[in-house]
């Protein structure tokens, strides 16, 4: 699991970056928005954890711009920012949580494993690969035009379903 860690005190990008290494997850550290773009744009994250305040911009606009580039990323806001209104703020611009500092290190990693866990849940919710069904544990592929509609039907006829 690949893991974007966007802080700009260093220190602590190091150090979350280096314990979340240390408990198994892959991670890229970005210190501004700026180099978060470029990421984003030749890289795909599982999970992002993203400061609010950042030296040329901040967190919610950021979390705003990938929702729209990468709307099934979890993210998780970490910051000090501890008013009621940011931390709706966050809520409400689809963060899986937000976390204050100062902040426990052991609950940060539950956190992250849940978030993750969680995407994982939906993502195998979703449909598989166009083309691809399931009947009685075997891949049906179908490489006809309008295969959703079919597919579609072929499930409300309980011909196939849903994997997941």
């Amino acid at each position: 699991m690949k893991i974007l860690v966007v802080e700009d005190d260093l220190a602590l990008s190091a150090g979350l970056c280096f314990e979340l290494d240390m408990n198994g997850y892959i991670t890229v550290a970005a210190y501004n928005c700026q180099k978060v773009r470029q990421l984003v744009q030749n890289e795909t994250f599982d999970l992002a954890i993203l400061d609010v305040n950042l030296p040329d911009g901040n967190g919610f606009e950021l979390c705003r711009e990938m929702r729209e580039r990468c709307p099934d990323t979890p993210v998780i806001f970490l910051t000090a920012n501890d008013l009621e209104e940011n931390i709706l703020k966050g809520y409400d611009l689809g963060a899986e949580d937000y976390i204050t500092k100062p902040f426990n290190i052991k609950i940060l990693l539950k956190k992250v494993d849940v978030a993750l866990r969680h995407s994982e849940k939906a993502e195998k919710k979703k449909w598989r690969a166009p083309g691809e069904l399931r009947r009685q544990g075997t891949s049906i592929p179908t490489p006809f035009p309008g295969r959703w509609m079919k597919e579609r039907a072929l499930m409300s006829a309980g011909i196939i379903r849903k994997t997941g």
